[in-house]
């Protein structure tokens, strides 16, 4: 799934499952402009998306609020979507980060940042989350 433009957008790629199915591994990638990163080790779980969904529906029905859903390890991924004034203007704001290792080195890479989207981004996400939970609404 890819939301955005071609200049900016998150786009999330299921790559498997807990042997429970409750956590799920995603393929993250953000590009905003010309800064861009991805990440393959992210695990979301499925209490976190079910909440996520249910955000979801109440936004897309009252257009005024926030979906927020976080990964499971603190920090590593992060997305909202959010409305924007009163007229049902939508914003992205995501969060990749993960380590490098180089030499002896531990080093922090994050990439943060947002950018508008139409309000049709929210039923993306609420089909693509709920393919997760093998639901559709």
């Amino acid at each position: 799934m890819i939301i955005g433009s071609t200049d900016e957008f998150i786009e999330i790629e299921e790559l498997q499952r807990s042997q429970s199915n409750s956590d799920i591994g995603v393929y993250v990638k953000l590009k905003l402009q010309d800064f861009c990163g991805s990440y393959s080790g992210v695990f979301i779980g499925e209490p976190e998306i079910s909440l996520f969904c249910e955000q979801l529906k109440s936004l897309n029905l009252s257009r005024q609020g926030f979906a927020k859903i976080n990964s499971l390890t603190p920090d590593e991924f992060k997305l909202e979507i959010r409305s924007v004034g009163s007229l049902g203007k939508m914003e992205i704001e995501a969060q990749i980060h993960r380590h490098q290792y180089s030499g002896d080195k531990y080093w922090p890479i994050y990439l943060n940042g947002g950018f508008e989207v139409e309000p049709n981004a929210i039923e993306q996400l609420l089909f693509y989350f709920n393919d997760f939970l093998g639901e559709h609404s």
